[in-house]
This record gives C-alpha cells, structure tokens and sequence, in this order.
C-alpha cells in the first residue's frame, strides 16, 4: 500500500492510500480528510455526492440508484475504498 496524492476528474492533490492499479490508474483509499473535497469536485448533472455523518453517498440520477460508502480504517487512517465504483485516479 502506497501512501500518495491522486487527480480526481480535475480534482488535484487529494490525499489517498493506492492498494492496486486498473489500466494505468490508481484505485485508491482516499482519505478522511479529503473525501468532502471529493464530493464537492466529482458531482456534477449526472451523479450527486454527498458526504453526512461520515457516509459518502453516492445518487446516479439517470439510473436512479444510490451507493453508499462506509468508512473503514487502515493502519489508524480513515479511508473510504472507491475501487469498486470503477473510478480510477492519476498519481501525482
């Protein structure tokens, strides 16, 4: 596990935690501290993310489907794990 910073969709320098790679990108643990930054980057007409009492959800409105994101703690860092979602960061 690498401790590093990743671009998210023009999001730049968020703190994250790579566990593995898909095509190139990373798939990261991004941290407590910069999964509010997250939200407010990546939301946009299609997908509305949210962050509230430590859950991150996530609401596709064209398939009106909602994913929630618990918190799990790694190595005594919050992180939320959003490699199953399919988003794949750069590293900086």
């Amino acid at each position: 596990m690498k401790d590093c910073k990743v671009n998210i969709c023009g999001c730049k320098g968020v703190e994250a935690l790579v566990y593995d790679f898909w095509n190139g990108h990373a798939m990261p643990y991004i941290k407590f501290k910069d999964i509010q930054l997250f939200a407010d980057e990546y939301s946009n007409e299609f997908v509305e993310i949210t962050f509230s009492d430590g859950i991150l959800k996530l609401y596709d409105m064209q398939e009106s489907h909602t994913e929630l994101i618990y918190p799990i703690t790694i190595n005594g860092e919050v992180v939320y794990d959003l490699g199953h979602l399919g988003y794949c960061f750069e590293i900086i």
